[in-house]
């Protein structure tokens, strides 16, 4: 990353978009404290994240990431992961999942939430759930969290255009009262954010809503027309 200068609001919701290898995902790392900047500095709230105590604010923070972690537990087991207490709050449950896109897969099993997702554990358990479905349930993880930050990384990759539609009508549901983060290469899912931020080889080269950036014809309208012209031909 390079001269970055962020500032994002309380209630904003943002998407990073740009190229594989833009640095997205960086940037969103540094923002949570995964990663430390090798210069400059990164402020909660004015005050500097060295001096702030980086497990309390990682708490208010509910993320999903790429590279989501599949484990072998029940359905309510790996969505409560991001908040165990709520194990036994079943309409929460219920709601993250909804939220997800979940419902069909929970009404297909055989013991709904309590269905074992793996044969490790139990010979009633389900070994054959797709990448999308795991990636719905690690979506409802970040849903299910109380958190004050919602943070998406490209969480819609192995979904199919249907299912990240309800998801994203979902998503600014559930994020109404809270600082969102969405990351997406499909542009047509970000055009209502408040702003985008739009970034190439490291540095941030756009910043504006959809129409603001449509009109100025820069990057981001180069990479929203190329991906228009592909469902049109």
């Amino acid at each position: 990353m390079k001269n970055i200068n962020l500032h994002i609001e309380p209630g904003e919701k943002i998407a990073f978009a740009g190229l594989n290898g833009a640095g997205k995902s960086t940037l969103i790392k540094l923002i949570i404290g995964l990663y430390k900047p090798t210069s400059g500095k990164v402020l909660i709230n004015g005050v500097e994240m060295e001096k702030i105590d980086i497990g309390e604010y990682q708490k208010r923070i509910g993320v999903v990431f790429q590279d989501f972690y599949r484990f072998a537990f029940t359905l309510k087991e790996n969505i409560c992961l991001s908040d165990i207490e709520s194990r036994f709050n079943e309409s929460r449950v219920h709601e993250a999942a909804k939220g997800a896109d979940l419902l069909d897969l929970v009404y297909k099993l055989d013991q709904g939430y309590d269905t074992y997702l793996t044969k490790q554990f139990s010979l009633d358990g389900v070994s054959d759930l797709s990448l999308g479905q795991w990636q719905k349930i690690a979506i409802a993880r970040a849903f299910l969290k109380k958190c004050d930050v919602l943070i998406l990384d490209e969480p819609a990759s192995s979904l199919d255009p249907l299912a990240e539609f309800e998801i994203m009508k979902r998503f600014h549901i559930l994020a109404k009262d809270k600082t969102a983060i969405f990351i997406t290469h499909r542009l047509s899912g970000i055009k209502n954010m408040d702003r985008i931020i739009v970034l190439k080889d490291g540095y941030i080269v756009e910043e504006g809503t959809h129409q603001e950036l449509m009109y100025r014809n820069g990057e981001y309208a180069y990479l929203f027309n190329t991906q228009s012209e592909g469902y049109v031909s």
